[in-house]
């Protein structure tokens, strides 16, 4: 027996789809008082019925025919996955791996490595430093003016943010030219050009300096096709929210977007700390997304294993850290540090039933096939 990948192909993308569980248990009432009681055993299974579209092209219906009925013929396994809802609801991404090991029949898992989406352009935000190894894993530093070193550190969420940490850049010897700078970039794609943009940042500056955010807008090749920039405010300052606002130019086609902290002048150490970094297609900056969050009903894949479904909605710690509570107990044991998938998690499944046909009409039309599955372990 093998398992197998479902195929792909608009033949194969259901026309309908039912998702539902199948749920082993024993009930009965007490005789004297008629007190119910209902006991779940194990063997919980995910059922899928899926209706696949009617096909007209006769060697694809042909092929569709033959694999189908070869999996009945094998009794193979085929990898699914929940087609209704392929990543999650909430913005849980990242990394995320069993933080514990669990023993089938389990009602809930430790998940940790989760991070808040980083979708830029959508009104999302992220963390700056996501593995707290003290590096910005999405920005570059800079410095001009000096050639003093630039060092990165991993700091709590700045007063009044509500992001992940901070990312912290100090530049040992900024100088004492009014153009000399430190600062941080992010690159984002996707540009819409005569739309409105807008960018946020909470920032907090250690010394006496300039901050201002800059934009260069760029073409698609790669040069700059224009400059904004917002008016340079003057640090230090407590949990400052600097906000940005422009209308991509019509030949741009992404945008380089920094966060400057500009000699006014200054000597000595300059430092600057951000957190809740934001840009999105907008008027006006929204509410910063959060820390990471599932909803009721996502899906996360343990690789390898089984689908997880989350009972209830779940919001993470800023170190990335849950217990989900799942919609059926574990199917499997699992073990620690074992990776979980968020974009398009797949289970094995089989075929309910050991049969399955394929009708047709003249002119050689496959009508709509129906077949149920049930996870196999």
């Amino acid at each position: 027996m093998a398992t197998r990948d479902w195929p792909a192909g608009p033949q194969w993308e259901p026309q309908t789809l039912t998702w539902g569980a199948r749920v082993p248990t024993s009930g009965w009432a007490g005789f004297y008082g008629g007190q119910r009681q209902r006991v779940a055993h194990l063997g919980h299974r995910q059922v899928v019925t899926v209706t696949l579209p009617a096909w007209r092209d006769a060697a694809q219906a042909a092929a569709r025919e033959a694999w189908l009925q070869s999996l009945v013929a094998s009794g193979d396994l085929v990898r699914l996955r929940p087609w209704h809802r392929s990543v999650p609801l909430g913005n849980a991404r990242g990394s995320m791996t069993l933080g514990a090991s669990a023993a089938a029949g389990a009602s809930s898992v430790s998940v940790i490595g989760a991070a808040p989406a980083p979708n830029m352009l959508l009104g999302g935000s992220f963390e700056v430093d996501t593995d707290a190894n003290g590096r910005s894993d999405h920005m570059h530093s800079y410095i001009t003016g000096s050639t003093g070193a630039v060092t990165f550190e991993a700091g709590p969420p700045l007063p009044g943010a509500t992001g992940l940490r901070s990312q912290r850049i100090t530049a040992a010897a900024l100088g004492t030219s009014s153009g000399d700078a430190i600062g941080v970039r992010q690159d984002a794609a996707g540009i819409i050009p005569g739309r409105p943009y807008s960018m946020a940042v909470s920032v907090l500056s250690a010394t006496a300096c300039g901050l201002r955010l800059y934009w260069d807008w760029m073409a698609a090749d790669g040069t700059t096709v224009l400059s904004n920039a917002q008016t340079t405010v003057t640090a230090p300052l407590s949990a400052a929210r600097l906000t940005h606002t422009a209308t991509a130019p019509s030949n741009a086609a992404s945008v380089r977007a920094y966060v400057w902290a500009q000699a006014n002048p200054a000597t000595g150490i300059a430092q600057i700390n951000l957190d809740d970094w934001q840009f999105e297609q907008s008027a006006a900056a929204s509410a910063f997304a959060g820390s990471a969050s599932l909803a009721a009903g996502d899906f996360l894949g343990v690789v390898g294993g089984q689908l997880l479904q989350a009972g209830s909605a779940v919001a993470f710690t800023d170190a990335g850290a849950a217990t989900v509570p799942l919609v059926l107990p574990l199917r499997r044991s699992v073990t620690s540090g074992t990776a979980l998938s968020w974009n398009s998690p797949t289970s094995t499944f089989e075929l309910a039933a050991a049969e399955l046909a394929a009708a047709y009409t003249p002119g050689l039309v496959q009508q709509p096939l129906e077949l149920t599955l049930v996870e196999a372990f």
